[in-house]
């Protein structure tokens, strides 16, 4: 077995624990106002610029450990359920040309992913509290999807021009130079 560390071994894992820490704050800071968190515009930045499995372990450890904070419940699963979908959802999308080069279809998928994230997590609760009437228990809630698309919106349009000008950032982001993303 290879247990060689390298320099970009260190640099991803220290990103990697840098983007759990921002979510988890971000989380933390925006908690009075409901549904607005810059955590699914992050992950979904990761998943754009460093692939599926580092958004699925960034949105899975943000949850446990904001759940650590706010109070461990069935809830975190169920959350940790609609991360794992939004990934895989974005994932594929993201992977269209069409979608990559418009500014304006990758903040759809922004938007889009609060109401995807909304209708999820009805789904998993709706099975867990063992409801009778799903339509209902969900239209309860899309005031709240409402809010959450328009929130990842905003952080998408404020994070988006930031991480891709300051090189640090885009470093964090993707885990990989700058130089290398202004020669492509």
């Amino acid at each position: 077995m290879n247990s060689t560390v390298t320099h970009e071994n260190v640099r991803r894992i220290t990103s990697t624990a840098i983007l759990i820490a921002i979510c988890v704050v971000g989380r933390v800071l925006f908690q009075f106002i409901p549904s607005v968190q810059p955590v699914t515009s992050i992950v979904l930045l990761v998943v754009m610029y460093r692939g599926l499995f580092d958004g699925i372990l960034i949105s899975s450890l943000t949850m446990v450990i904001t759940g650590m904070y706010f109070g461990m419940g069935h809830w975190v699963i169920g959350q940790i359920i609609c991360y794992v979908v939004l990934c895989l959802l974005s994932s594929m999308l993201f992977r269209v040309k069409f979608i990559q080069k418009s500014k304006l279809l990758t903040a759809s998928v922004f938007f889009l992913s609060g109401i995807v994230y909304g209708f999820v997590i009805s789904c998993v609760e709706y099975k867990l509290f063992g409801f009778t009437a799903f339509l209902p228990y969900y239209l309860a809630g899309i005031s709240f999807d409402v809010l959450q698309s328009i929130g990842n919106l905003l952080f998408f349009l404020l994070l988006s021009p930031i991480l891709m000008k300051n090189k640090y950032f885009y470093q964090f982001i993707s885990g990989s130079s700058f130089e290398n993303k202004r020669k492509r």
